[in-house]
């Protein structure tokens, strides 16, 4: 990061990170003045994707945003937007993405949003991660990256200071109500774990030797640990519900015929106790996002 903030001069408005779990990474909030920038940095993410996100926030500024789409429509060759899928060949880009046709280093250079932001800065701030990258895209298409660095080395605008000045606050505000959010959230998920049954360590699976769950058991490589209140838990590999990632964690299942197909997945044993205090008092096994919703929880406790 400190070498992203030297190349860009220290021009980046607070910015949150977070992880959808989507397959494309996406920057939001670009120019929305009242809340804090966001990237979602997808599944495939490395510094390269960083960079990328991070750049487009670079455009909160009116006269980066301006100077850049003055420039991907100066260059295209007709001024009509072609679809990024006749462009590249790439079945991938959805039919509605279109861009400026030109000798960019990349079409994707070209791209076209209604809101006029561009992707002239995401593409050439993420050239500089990368030393070979930089060179190939250099060799073919220099005045967009002479562009990009030209417009980093000018001064900011009084606007753009002012953006960036309220966006760290935004984010310290935004910091404290998600502290103390999560402070409730974790008191909520509390009281619910001391109303969950002990887990014993019972680890006999004769239970469901003669079922064809068993064979679940073993394709997933779950480890029973315990029971507790007619459920059954297990370590594991779960799928992590932000990246979509395989984990460790832990899994519950009712110790009934079918058990297993009403299973839930679980990142912590805190999560887990709670997730039993939730059945004991509501019958019902939860999925974890239930025990991070303070609504829930609350509902859950009958507060």
């Amino acid at each position: 990061m400190a070498d992203f903030y030297r190349i860009t001069g220290g021009r980046l408005n607070a910015v949150k990170v977070d992880s959808k779990g989507d397959k494309r990474a996406n920057a939001t909030g670009i120019e929305d003045h009242g809340q804090v920038g966001a990237i979602n940095i997808g599944t495939a993410f490395d510094k390269r994707v960083l960079w990328h996100e991070l750049a487009h926030h670079l455009e909160a500024d009116p006269a980066m945003k301006q100077a850049a789409g003055q420039l991907i429509e100066r260059r295209s060759v007709d001024g009509k937007a072609y679809t990024l899928r006749s462009l590249t060949g790439d079945k991938g880009y959805h039919s509605s993405e279109v861009a400026y046709k030109d000798s960019f280093f990349s079409e994707y250079v070209g791209k076209i949003y209604r809101d006029g932001v561009t992707e002239v800065f995401s593409m050439g701030v993420e050239s500089l991660s990368n030393p070979l990258l930089l060179a190939r895209r250099l060799a073919k298409d220099p005045e967009t990256l002479e562009f990009v660095m030209g417009m980093l080395k000018r001064p900011m605008g009084a606007l753009a200071v002012a953006h960036k000045e309220l966006s760290g606050r935004l984010l310290e505000t935004s910091m404290e109500i998600n502290g103390a959010k999560k402070n409730t959230v974790a008191e909520l998920q509390a009281m619910l774990a001391d109303k969950a049954s002990p887990i014993d360590n019972d680890t006999d699976m004769s239970w469901t030797e003669d079922d064809i769950e068993f064979e679940y058991f073993k394709r997933y490589k779950l480890t029973q640990i315990g029971q507790s209140d007619g459920m059954v838990v297990f370590s594991g590999k779960i799928t992590n519900p932000k990246t979509n990632r395989q984990i460790a964690g832990f899994v519950l299942a009712p110790k009934v015929l079918g058990g297993f197909f009403q299973k839930k997945e679980y990142t912590s044993m805190d999560m887990v106790r709670t997730a039993l205090g939730y059945f004991a008092v509501n019958g019902i096994l939860p999925y974890q996002w239930q025990l991070e919703d303070e609504k829930k929880l609350r509902m859950a406790l009958g507060l």
